[in-house]
């Protein structure tokens, strides 16, 4: 399993950092978690093109996180590519849909299947990745926001999505009964110092940051050499292979 972090920012972009997408590469196929960052491009500036996603997953609905998913759906609905799109929660999936049309864009089309994620638990399984949703309070229980695991090749990955402020109560119990190749966590909203004693007692082999407000970085960095893992902040097109 590949991991390329695409955008890195918070909800915002900053100089150097782009909004959150996050590429997963598992056996011969491509998949997206969230689509924020302008990814058509991001991966085109990496040798990459959009019709190549099999399937994107969104965390949740802030723009952060959703705002470029038509440049992965349009390709794919142009060039007749097969694309799952996977949403939140029924309810934002017919608002996505609504606006969709009004752009001309016909969902679900031929070439696009699309899911509402719910409260279910494993929501996709391929063959090659399989996806399992935990619902996290980042957003109104109505709304819905998630954290996955993703597995594949023996690797398995808890993916946090945003997490709820201050605090971040919400932080998967699972981090601390089953046993992770890698964690990789948000850090826009909560200060390391109240989440550390949390974090710290995750069963990972490492714990990569990203989703990154720099202000939050910097009050961070003192605890890194603390955590019983390794532990980095990722930046725009950093690469982990699993």
């Amino acid at each position: 399993m590949k991991i390329t972090f695409l955008g890195t920012s918070h909800g915002y972009v900053e100089v150097g950092r782009h909004c959150t997408s996050t590429l997963i590469e598992a056996g011969e196929k491509c998949y997206l978690i969230d689509a924020g960052a302008p990814v058509e491009s991001l991966m085109l500036d990496r040798g990459r093109n959009a019709i190549e996603i099999d399937t994107v997953f969104i965390t949740h609905m802030h723009g952060d996180h959703i705002n470029y998913l038509g440049s992965i759906i349009r390709p794919a609905v142009l060039r007749r590519n097969h694309l799952n799109v996977y949403f939140p929660s029924t309810e934002l999936m017919e608002g996505y849909k609504a606006w969709a049309k009004v752009g001309q864009t016909i969902l679900p089309n031929p070439s696009v299947d699309i899911y509402a994620i719910d409260n279910k638990s494993l929501i996709f399984d391929d063959g090659i990745l399989k996806v399992t949703a935990i619902p996290n309070k980042h957003m109104p229980e109505e709304n819905g926001s998630h954290s996955f695991i993703l597995e594949a090749s023996g690797k398995k990955v808890l993916f946090t999505g945003d997490l709820k402020c201050p605090g971040i109560p919400d932080y998967p119990e699972i981090a601390y009964t089953e046993d992770f190749d890698l964690i990789i966590c948000e850090m826009a909203h909560y200060d390391m110092s109240e989440a550390f004693p949390r974090l710290s007692k995750s069963k990972t082999k490492k714990m990569i940051f990203h989703h990154i407000y720099p202000p939050k970085l910097e009050g961070a960095k003192e605890y890194f050499s603390r955590f019983p893992f390794d532990v980095y902040a990722a930046k725009d097109n950093d690469e982990v292979v699993l």
